[in-house]
């Protein structure tokens, strides 16, 4: 007999799906108004009466020996004669609710009754439904009598569709088991510095935790983490696999390694989740069922689809979207619910970490075993400050206030308590230097008129349900969005400030989140091991800190697989590019980019900090050399101008000279591969922009670590220009030259940054010099790097670095 342990609530949630999908699912608030629902008509009943009742059931069914539990809300009992109720709380009016409009609250009402009354051998027990509308407090109930035979046959009939399911699903963790136990490596041997990082992810997940690991371009991180961390399913019992990704384009990479070891003959459930934006087959995203044929009737044909497509392990976006066309249903929670199936979750950060969105029907479990792999990780420190930030702006609360006014005047009145808040916020930042004000306490007074609106905009939701409302769609957006503002505020401590800012006739309050640190802290906790790993996780101290590292925190640096003597790396110092410099620079860099890209005709990528720097040297470049190509990055490029900027990279022809951003979409995530990129030039050494937001990052961490600047311009700054620098050389056989320009590229708190397998040049002679280290270094096809000592009549013209 196979042991199995579930909850009534579990096997009603199975069993009795019906319903719509709609928008207005429950919020924390509407589930503390259900609490405290629950709480009041208790407190209503006599003496009599018991509450949170638990009830168990243990025996043997379909080949399983089963331990049911529940919690009855209620139970009325005298004289021998007992009734069972169930409380649920609703914003429904009471006249619109009829005894059969919710089967599944009678399904979990039943099921308790049988179990109260087996084990006493009760004849006949009473089943109560009572409904409590928490607008007015009042109460409706319906009342059945039910015979013991009628509710054994019901629970056994309920119980055996329950555990058919079970049996499918214990018979795909069976073959995944043994094929795991038989799984090797899916490719010939593993690369160098695989099989050390393997194994590290291995004695991680021995011990739970979390490794935190650089591992350049060309390491193999994909496989690393995957292969020792599906082995773990069966080794350290590991229940779900998160693999997280910031981009799309390493999603694919997953599936695609995944797919490898299912050759070898893994058997493994992967889903891919993909935006809802993406997936939904409207031409607007509408959740609303009035609106959406997908999202009409959705629940009760959801679980038609998750058994038709159970049959197939790799659950990616195309299979998904067929799914749900075949049986009508929503394909982003149909993504959803796979997750709840898959052995692997690949997706994006934000389902794990950002509170608005994150996978809660996954992670209220606190017994199951999850493992974390994150990918790009220095990419999640700036994301959290996002996740973990919220804004709200006046002229968003008018323009809600003046739809809402002629449909509900309790939530016209609540946003004007809001928009007066603002409007005297506004008159004070007005009054201030720079039309912006920070205070390090959070705006209370906002928050709570914030959560007045957001409860009694839930009650207008229910209300209105079924009537169509022309503005719904940008009610809900609002909604929406206070709602966000409300969830930080309540997670948000002293880490973040109240950012306040005046324009003209607006005002903006952004919670804005300084250190991330605490919030992705308490997300890793979530996962027995995490493991955190980018080609650029440098200096590791401080990734460490601002990350979130637990207590167990393990550590890796791997080195390049690559032959260092296929990379030559120029460091041109003798030219400032700070904002102060800049115009004076623009003909030197120019000059310096057409010496690189001169002496071997192929792909250039040309980085600078910003598009008005970038565009002035693209200028000058043109004129000094009019039959180069050149193509340039356009800020907000769509995805087929992004796809046309990167088809000119072909292998043949003359080449081009590509002019883009640092830390924009081709400073990482792209893959040119062979003579598609033989060289890049990075101007700059990438500090983000100076804003009043990165200097309160600045100020927060000299105050706490004393390293403001560095927390706040040069470790991100310099990420941006190891990304960039990792566009060329992306396998074993390619050869490659970059240039860095910028005199701070010299300086020993720059220098102490390069990785130990960077073997790097420094540029004393200018332009003659990158032309004559370029020449010598084509010319050797041998690979080695040329003794830079011949250069110029004997004098020393580069000096090799080691620092």
């Amino acid at each position: 007999m196979n042991p199995i342990e579930c909850s009534v609530g579990e096997i009603v949630r199975h069993c009795f799906r019906s319903g719509d999908l709609s928008s207005g699912n429950m919020s924390k608030l509407r589930a503390m108004a259900g609490i405290q629902g629950h709480v009041e008509v208790q407190g209503r009943r006599r003496e009599s009466y018991e509450s949170e009742v638990s009830v168990t059931w243990s025996g043997a069914a379909r080949d399983f020996q089963v331990l049911l539990r529940g919690r009855i809300d209620g139970l009325f009992s005298g004289d021998g004669h007992y009734i069972i109720e169930e409380i649920k709380t609703t914003t429904q009016e009471l006249h619109t609710i009829e005894q059969d409009s919710h089967p599944a609250h009678w399904a979990q009402a039943f099921l308790y009754g049988y179990m109260f009354a087996s084990p006493k051998a009760l004849s006949r027990i009473g089943i109560q439904i009572t409904y409590y509308q928490v607008e007015s407090g009042l109460t409706r109930e319906f009342f059945l009598e039910k015979t013991l035979d009628e509710l054994e046959r019901f629970f056994f009939a309920t119980l055996s569709e329950y555990l058919r399911w079970s049996e499918i699903l214990r018979a795909a963790r069976h073959k995944r088991n043994e094929s795991i136990d038989s799984l090797v490596f899916p490719f010939d041997t593993p690369r160098e510095g695989q099989s050390q990082f393997m194994a590290r992810v291995s004695e991680t997940l021995d011990v739970g935790g979390q490794l935190m690991a650089e591992a350049p371009t060309g390491t193999g991180k994909t496989v690393s983490v995957l292969f020792p961390a599906v082995k773990g399913i069966r080794d350290q019992n590991i229940d779900k696999i998160f693999y997280l990704t910031a981009k799309t384009l390493g999603r694919q990479v997953v599936e695609d390694t995944l797919d490898r070891m299912r050759a070898t003959g893994m058997s493994l459930r992967s889903v891919s989740l993909t935006a809802k934006e993406k997936l939904c087959f409207n031409s607007e995203v509408t959740c609303e069922p009035e609106e959406c044929p997908w999202a009409k009737g959705h629940f009760a044909r959801i679980n038609g689809a998750v058994e038709a497509i159970h049959g197939v392990e790799a659950w990616d976006r195309e299979l998904i979207e067929m799914t749900a066309r075949d049986h009508r249903v929503c394909p982003f929670d149909l993504s959803l619910e796979l997750a709840s199936l898959a052995d692997v979750v690949v997706c994006d950060y934000n389902y794990v970490y950002d509170p608005r969105v994150f996978l809660r029907h996954l992670f209220g479990d606190e017994t199951s075993r999850y493992l974390f792999l994150i990918d790009e990780a220095h990419n999640l420190v700036d994301r959290a400050r996002e996740m973990y930030s919220a804004s709200l702006d006046k002229q968003s609360v008018l323009a809600a206030r003046k739809l809402l006014k002629t449909h509900d005047t309790t939530c016209y009145k609540l946003l004007g308590h809001v928009n007066s808040f603002l409007l005297q916020q506004m008159r004070e930042v007005q009054a201030c230097e720079g039309m912006f004000h920070v205070d390090e306490e959070l705006p209370r007074e906002l928050l709570d008129h914030m959560e007045s609106f957001c409860r009694a905009f839930e009650v207008f939701l229910e209300k209105h349900r079924k009537r169509k409302i022309p503005e719904m769609k940008a009610l809900l957006e609002f909604y929406f969005l206070s709602h966000n503002f409300l969830q930080i505020g309540e997670i948000a401590r002293r880490e973040h400030v109240t950012w306040y800012e005046a324009q003209k006739a607006n005002l903006t309050v952004r919670i804005f989140c300084i250190d991330p640190s605490r919030l992705l802290r308490e997300r890793h906790q979530w996962a027995y091991a995490s493991v955190l790993f980018s080609a650029t996780l440098t200096p590791l101290d401080y990734f460490s800190q601002i990350l979130g590292g637990l207590p167990r925190l393990g550590t890796l640096i791997l080195q390049s697989p690559f032959p260092r003597e296929n990379l030559l790396l120029l460091i041109h110092d003798r030219i400032g590019t700070s904002y102060k410099k800049r115009a004076n620079s623009y003909e030197a860099i120019a000059r310096s980019v057409l010496s690189l890209s001169g002496e071997r005709k192929g792909n250039y990528l040309v980085f600078f900090p910003s598009y008005k720097y970038m565009s002035e040297v693209a200028a000058r470049v043109r004129a000094l050399d009019p039959k180069t190509k050149t193509i340039i990055q356009e800020p907000s490029m769509s995805e087929r101008a992004r796809e046309s900027f990167l088809s000119q990279f072909g292998h043949d022809g003359d080449g081009i000279l590509a002019f883009a951003v640092m830390g924009g979409i081709f400073g990482e995530g792209i893959d040119l591969r062979g003579e598609r990129l033989i060289g890049a030039i990075i101007v700059g050494v990438g500090l983000p922009a100076v804003t009043g937001q990165q200097n309160l990052i600045r100020e927060y961490f000299d105050r706490e670590r004393g390293m403001g600047f560095q927390y706040a311009y040069q470790f991100p700054g310099f990420i941006r220009v190891m990304q960039s620098l990792g566009r060329v050389i992306r396998s074993p056989d390619e050869r490659g030259v970059v240039l860095l320009i910028d005199e701070r590229f010299g300086w020993s708190q720059y220098q102490r940054l390069f990785p130990g397998h960077w073997k790097h040049y420094r540029v004393t002679r200018g332009e003659a010099t990158i032309r004559s280290a370029a020449a010598l270094f084509w010319e050797d096809h041998a690979g080695a790097l040329p003794d830079m000592e011949i250069l110029e009549d004997n004098q020393l013209a580069i000096e090799p670095s080691w620092d």
